[in-house]
Protein backbone atom coordinates (compact mmCIF):
# COMPACT_ATOMS: atom_id res chain seq x y z
CA UNK A 1 0.00 0.00 0.00
CA UNK A 2 1.50 3.38 -0.88
CA UNK A 3 2.88 5.20 2.21
CA UNK A 4 3.74 1.99 3.94
CA UNK A 5 7.97 1.12 3.78
CA UNK A 6 7.42 -2.04 2.40
CA UNK A 7 5.79 -0.45 -1.33
CA UNK A 8 9.34 0.75 -2.33
CA UNK A 9 10.74 -2.03 -1.66
CA UNK A 10 12.86 -3.87 -4.64
CA UNK A 11 11.54 -7.77 -5.65
CA UNK A 12 7.77 -6.81 -5.31
CA UNK A 13 5.45 -9.95 -5.46
CA UNK A 14 2.71 -10.02 -8.35
CA UNK A 15 -0.60 -7.93 -7.78
CA UNK A 16 -2.79 -11.33 -8.62
CA UNK A 17 -0.57 -12.73 -5.37
CA UNK A 18 -1.18 -9.70 -2.95
CA UNK A 19 -4.89 -9.68 -3.73
CA UNK A 20 -5.59 -13.34 -2.91
CA UNK A 21 -3.28 -13.04 0.12
CA UNK A 22 -5.75 -9.89 0.90
CA UNK A 23 -8.78 -11.76 0.52
CA UNK A 24 -7.67 -14.42 2.45
CA UNK A 25 -6.80 -12.48 5.48
CA UNK A 26 -10.51 -10.96 4.81
CA UNK A 27 -12.34 -13.82 4.90
CA UNK A 28 -10.90 -15.00 8.30
CA UNK A 29 -11.10 -11.82 9.62
CA UNK A 30 -14.79 -11.18 8.96
CA UNK A 31 -15.52 -14.87 10.32
CA UNK A 32 -13.55 -13.55 13.63
CA UNK A 33 -16.08 -10.33 13.67
CA UNK A 34 -18.98 -12.16 12.94
CA UNK A 35 -18.24 -14.56 15.42
CA UNK A 36 -17.04 -11.68 18.25
CA UNK A 37 -20.73 -9.77 17.05
CA UNK A 38 -22.92 -13.03 17.77
CA UNK A 39 -21.50 -13.23 20.80
CA UNK A 40 -23.94 -10.25 21.37
CA UNK A 41 -27.18 -11.09 20.57
CA UNK A 42 -29.59 -11.37 23.39
CA UNK A 43 -27.34 -9.10 25.54
CA UNK A 44 -28.69 -5.26 26.03
CA UNK A 45 -26.19 -2.42 24.19
CA UNK A 46 -26.71 1.05 24.14
CA UNK A 47 -26.44 3.45 21.05
CA UNK A 48 -26.29 6.76 19.99
CA UNK A 49 -27.97 7.26 17.16
CA UNK A 50 -26.75 9.26 14.08
CA UNK A 51 -29.47 9.05 11.47
CA UNK A 52 -33.00 7.29 10.37
CA UNK A 53 -33.53 5.49 7.34
CA UNK A 54 -35.94 3.20 5.87
CA UNK A 55 -37.80 2.87 9.25
CA UNK A 56 -34.19 1.71 10.75
CA UNK A 57 -32.58 3.84 13.62
CA UNK A 58 -28.92 3.80 12.62
CA UNK A 59 -26.39 4.86 15.78
CA UNK A 60 -22.97 3.94 17.02
CA UNK A 61 -22.44 1.65 20.33
CA UNK A 62 -19.07 1.96 22.24
CA UNK A 63 -17.39 -0.25 20.36
CA UNK A 64 -17.93 1.90 17.33
CA UNK A 65 -16.08 4.70 16.27
CA UNK A 66 -17.83 6.73 13.24
CA UNK A 67 -17.06 6.01 9.51
CA UNK A 68 -14.42 3.41 10.81
CA UNK A 69 -16.77 0.81 12.06
CA UNK A 70 -19.83 -1.28 12.18
CA UNK A 71 -22.72 -0.18 12.94
CA UNK A 72 -26.39 -1.05 15.39
CA UNK A 73 -29.21 -1.05 12.85
CA UNK A 74 -32.25 -0.59 15.89
CA UNK A 75 -35.82 -1.02 15.12
CA UNK A 76 -38.11 2.17 14.84
CA UNK A 77 -37.11 5.54 14.26
CA UNK A 78 -35.46 7.30 16.81
CA UNK A 79 -34.22 10.82 16.42
CA UNK A 80 -30.47 11.55 16.02
CA UNK A 81 -28.64 12.62 19.02
CA UNK A 82 -30.79 10.13 21.34
CA UNK A 83 -28.99 7.01 23.62
CA UNK A 84 -31.10 4.13 23.09
CA UNK A 85 -30.83 1.05 24.95
CA UNK A 86 -31.39 -2.41 22.99
CA UNK A 87 -31.45 -6.23 22.97
CA UNK A 88 -29.21 -7.40 20.14
CA UNK A 89 -31.41 -9.77 18.06
CA UNK A 90 -29.25 -10.36 15.00
CA UNK A 91 -25.11 -9.62 14.03
CA UNK A 92 -23.68 -9.37 10.31
CA UNK A 93 -19.56 -9.18 10.43
CA UNK A 94 -19.58 -5.89 10.68
CA UNK A 95 -22.99 -4.67 12.12
CA UNK A 96 -25.29 -4.96 14.74
CA UNK A 97 -29.53 -4.92 14.60
CA UNK A 98 -31.48 -4.59 17.49
CA UNK A 99 -34.81 -3.47 19.15
CA UNK A 100 -35.12 -1.00 21.56
CA UNK A 101 -36.72 -0.93 24.32
CA UNK A 102 -40.04 0.96 25.06
CA UNK A 103 -37.89 3.25 27.15
CA UNK A 104 -36.09 4.54 24.26
CA UNK A 105 -33.24 6.51 25.20
CA UNK A 106 -32.87 10.24 25.96
CA UNK A 107 -31.22 13.03 23.49
CA UNK A 108 -27.98 13.47 24.52
CA UNK A 109 -26.60 17.30 25.41
CA UNK A 110 -23.12 16.36 26.32
CA UNK A 111 -20.46 14.37 24.70
CA UNK A 112 -19.32 11.30 27.07
CA UNK A 113 -17.22 8.20 26.96
CA UNK A 114 -19.03 5.46 27.15
CA UNK A 115 -17.90 3.03 29.56
CA UNK A 116 -16.22 -0.49 27.98
CA UNK A 117 -18.46 -3.67 28.27
CA UNK A 118 -17.26 -7.24 27.45
CA UNK A 119 -20.63 -9.06 25.87
CA UNK A 120 -19.67 -12.08 28.00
Amino acid sequence: EPGTPSFDEPNQISAKVKNERYDKLMRIQQNLSLERNRAWIGKPIRALIDEVRDGWSIGRTHRDAPDIDGLLFAEGETPPGTFVEATVTSAEPYDLFAATSAHAGRRMTTLRMAPVADPK
